[in-house]
C-alpha cells in the first residue's frame, strides 16, 4: 500500500514538474515576447519622440506663420484704418473748406437778407417741387462738390437734383454721383451710354425730373443760398408766372471771390435779340419746356438762348428777380471767361435767332455786324420807298439846314415821301433849297412843332428830328424806319452821343425821383460789358429823347398828338402813352449827335410835374426796363 501510494506521489510530482516545465517554457516564451514588446515599445517611444519633436517643430512653425499672418492682417487693417481716418479727415477738411469758402463769398448784409428770406418763406402756402437739371461731362470733382454743397445749403428744401452724366468712363465722377444719391434721396442721376452733347444730355436730365418747375444749372457754378426761396416767394406773389430769371455775378476758379455783377432789366423782348441776357439763374415751368420740345441739339452752344426764344414765343408771363442768385464760374472753358473758349457758340447764336424770326414770319436777316464784339444786327427787309415823311424841327441857331436835309435824304437809302420842315424862323425856311413842305411855328416848343409836321404828313413812317441833332452813322434813318413796321414796336430811337463820343443817352430811365439817361456820361465802347450789358444792344425803354425818333403814322394817329402844355416833359408823357400799347426801342445802329447835358433832363422846378406824370400813369417805382440796384440816388 505504501509502495502504491509512493508511486502515485512520484507520478504526481512528475506531472507537476512536467507542468512546471511547460509553464516555465511558456513563461520563457512570454518573457521573450515581453522583451520583444518592450523593444517595440521602446521603438515606438523613440518614434513618438521623433514624431513629437517633428510635430512640435511643425506646430511652432505654424504658430509663427499664423502669428505673422495675424500681424500682417493687423498691420494692413491698421493701415486701412489710418488711411480711412486720413481720408475721413481729408473729406471732413474738404467739406469744412467748401463750407468756409462758400459762406465767405457773402457779406454780412447778404447773410441778413438770407435770414429775412427764410422768415418770409415760413408764411408761404404754395411750395412747388423744383427740379434742378444738371448735365455733367468730365466735371472737375471739386467744383461739382462745391455746386452740390450750394444746393444742399438752400433755404428752400423742396428740391431735387437730376444729373445726366455723359462721361460714363469717368469712374470717379460716376462714384461721386452715386455717393450723392446714397446720402440724399433727392438726388437722381443717369449714366448715359454716350455723350450726346449739351442739349441731349440736358434733355436726359430733364427726363428724370418730377418737379413742376425746372431750374437750369451748369455743372461747375454755384447757387446763392436764397436762390430757390426767392423763386418760391415770387411764385406765391404771382401764381401765373411761367418763366423766372435773376441777376448774376461771377466766381473765380478757386472760389475765393465774386466779381462781374450783371444786373438785368425786367422782361425785355428785343434785348434778347442782342444776346442771351437772361442766362442764369433761370427757372421755367416744366409744361412749357415740354410744349416747345425741350433743348435742340442743332443749337448747341446757344441751346438755352434758343429755348428762351421758343418759350417767349408762347408766353409773356416772364418775371425777373432783381437779386444775385447765381454765381457763374470763370473756368478756362466757360463762356463766363470768354466767348473765345466756345467759338462754335457764335454760329449757334445766329442760327437760333434766325430760326426765331423764321418761326415768327418776320422778314429779317440776322448777322454779326462786329464779329469781334459779337454785336448782332437785325436787318429788316421792308420796302420803304416813298413811304417816309421826314419831319424836321428847326430850333434856329447856326445849324446849316441845307446840309442837314441833304445828308438825311442821301443817307436813308430810299426815296422819301416828303420832307417837312417846321421852324420859328421864316428866313431860315426860305433858305432851304430842297423841295419840301415849310411850316412856321410861332412857339419855340418842339412838341407843337412836331404836331404841326405830323398833321400834314402823308407817309406811312414818320421820322422826327431836330436840325441840331445830325446823324453820325450812315444808316441812322433807315435803321429807325425799318423797325416801325414791326407790329409790336411803337417809338424807335437812336443812340445819342456828344461831339466827344460820350453817350448822351440810350433811352431815358423813368425812376420815381427823377429821370435818368441810360449810360449817360459813359464812353461808347460797344464791346465792353458793363453791369447792365453793352452800349451795342437793342434796348426796350420806357422813354427816349425828343432829338430824333420814328413811329408809324398809323400808331401816331392812334396815340394822338404831343401834349404841348408839358414843355420838355411832353416827350416823356408821349413815350409813356405809346408804351402802354407798344414797346419802345432804342436801336444802337442808329446814332445821332447832340450836346445837351445828359444829366439835366428836367429842371428842379419841373421835378414835381414829372412825378405827377408818373403817378397819373401809375408807373412802377423802378422802370420796368431797368434794375433797382442801378437807380441813381
Amino acid at each position: 500500500m505504501v509502495d502504491t501510494n509512493k508511486n502515485s506521489l512520484e507520478h504526481t510530482l512528475l506531472e507537476v514538474l512536467r507542468d512546471l516545465n511547460l509553464k516555465q517554457a511558456e513563461l520563457n516564451e512570454l518573457s521573450e515576447q515581453m522583451k520583444k514588446l518592450e523593444e517595440e515599445v521602446e521603438n515606438y517611444k523613440s518614434m513618438y519622440e521623433d514624431y513629437k519633436e517633428a510635430a512640435d517643430d511643425r506646430w511652432d512653425r505654424l504658430k509663427i506663420y499664423e502669428e505673422n499672418i495675424i500681424i500682417k492682417k493687423l498691420c494692413s487693417l491698421q493701415l486701412k484704418l489710418k488711411k480711412k481716418d486720413k481720408n475721413k479727415d481729408s473729406v471732413e477738411k474738404e467739406e469744412v473748406s467748401y463750407k468756409r469758402k462758400y459762406w465767405e463769398l457773402y457779406t454780412e448784409s447778404e447773410k441778413n437778407d438770407f435770414l429775412n428770406c427764410q422768415k418770409k418763406l415760413e408764411n408761404v402756402k404754395y411750395k412747388p417741387l423744383i427740379s434742378l437739371v444738371i448735365p455733367v461731362y468730365n466735371t472737375d470733382l471739386r467744383m461739382l462738390d462745391e455746386l452740390f454743397y450750394s444746393i444742399t445749403e438752400q433755404i428752400y428744401d423742396k428740391w431735387e437734383v437730376c444729373f445726366a452724366n455723359g462721361s460714363k468712363d469717368n469712374i470717379e465722377l460716376n462714384k461721386k454721383l452715386k455717393d450723392y444719391a446714397l446720402h440724399d434721396k433727392r438726388v437722381h442721376y443717369s449714366l448715359l451710354e454716350k455723350n450726346g452733347g449739351i442739349s441731349y444730355n440736358t434733355n436726359e436730365a430733364f427726363y428724370l425730373a418730377a418737379g413742376e418747375y425746372i431750374g437750369m444749372v451748369d455743372h461747375d457754378d454755384l447757387l446763392a443760398p436764397n436762390a430757390l426761396a426767392e423763386v418760391v416767394l415770387a411764385l406765391n406773389a404771382k401764381r401765373d408766372i411761367e418763366f423766372l430769371y435773376s441777376d448774376q455775378d461771377k466766381v473765380d476758379e478757386k472760389t475765393t471771390m465774386r466779381f462781374g455783377a450783371f444786373y438785368k432789366p425786367f422782361w425785355s423782348k428785343e434785348l434778347l435779340y442782342s444776346g442771351n441776357y437772361i442766362t442764369h439763374f433761370s427757372v421755367l415751368k416744366k409744361s412749357i419746356i415740354e410744349q416747345v420740345g425741350l433743348w435742340d441739339s442743332s443749337t448747341d452752344g446757344a441751346q438755352d438762348w434758343d429755348l428762351f426764344l421758343k418759350v417767349t414765343e408762347k408766353t409773356e408771363k416772364v418775371y425777373a428777380i432783381p437779386k444775385i442768385l447765381y454765381h457763374w464760374r470763370t473756368a478756362p472753358t466757360s463762356t463766363a471767361s470768354s466767348m473765345d473758349t466756345k467759338n462754335y457758340a457764335a454760329e449757334a447764336q445766329i442760327k437760333c435767332l434766325q430760326n426765331h424770326f423764321n418761326r415768327m414770319n418776320y422778314n429779317a436777316k440776322v448777322s454779326f455786324s462786329r464779329p469781334k464784339d459779337l454785336q448782332i444786327h437785325v436787318e429788316w427787309n421792308n420796302d420803304l420807298k416813298g413811304k417816309i415823311s421826314f419831319i424836321i424841327w428847326d430850333e434856329g441857331g447856326n445849324q446849316d439846314l441845307n446840309s442837314f436835309i441833304w445828308f438825311a435824304t442821301e443817307s436813308i437809302g430810299v426815296e422819301l415821301k416828303e420832307i417837312i420842315v417846321v421852324s420859328t424862323d421864316s428866313v431860315r425856311l426860305e433858305s432851304i433849297k430842297k423841295k419840301c413842305k415849310k411850316l412856321i411855328c410861332e412857339s419855340p416848343n418842339y412838341a407843337e412843332g412836331y404836331n404841326k409836321g405830323a398833321e400834314v404828313a402823308e407817309g406811312e413812317i414818320l421820322i422826327f428830328s431836330i436840325a441840331q441833332a445830325p446823324s453820325v452813322a450812315l444808316n441812322t434813318y433807315h435803321e429807325l424806319s425799318v423797325w416801325c413796321k414791326h407790329p409790336e414796336i411803337g417809338l424807335v430811337g437812336p443812340k445819342v452821343l456828344t461831339s466827344q463820343k460820350v453817350i448822351n443817352s440810350l433811352g431815358i430811365v423813368l425812376n420815381q425821383e427823377k429821370p435818368q439817361a441810360l449810360f449817360g456820361g459813359q464812353k461808347d465802347e460797344v464791346g465792353r460789358l458793363t453791369a447792365f450789358g453793352t452800349t451795342g444792344w437793342y434796348r426796350n425803354v420806357n422813354a427816349m429823347n425828343w432829338y430824333c425818333f420814328a413811329i408809324s403814322r398809323e400808331k401816331y394817329k392812334e396815340i394822338g398828338n404831343f401834349n404841348i402844355d408839358l414843355g420838355l416833359l411832353s416827350m416823356i408823357d408821349y413815350c409813356i402813352r405809346v408804351g402802354r400799347k407798344y414797346r419802345n426801342l432804342i436801336n444802337p445802329f442808329a446814332v445821332v449827335q447832340y450836346n445837351l447835358n445828359y444829366s439835366k433832363l428836367i429842371s428842379e422846378e419841373r421835378s414835381n410835374e414829372y412825378k405827377k406824370i408818373l403817378k397819373d400813369y401809375r408807373m412802377p417805382e423802378v422802370d420796368k426796363y431797368y434794375n433797382p440796384v442801378l437807380v441813381e440816388k
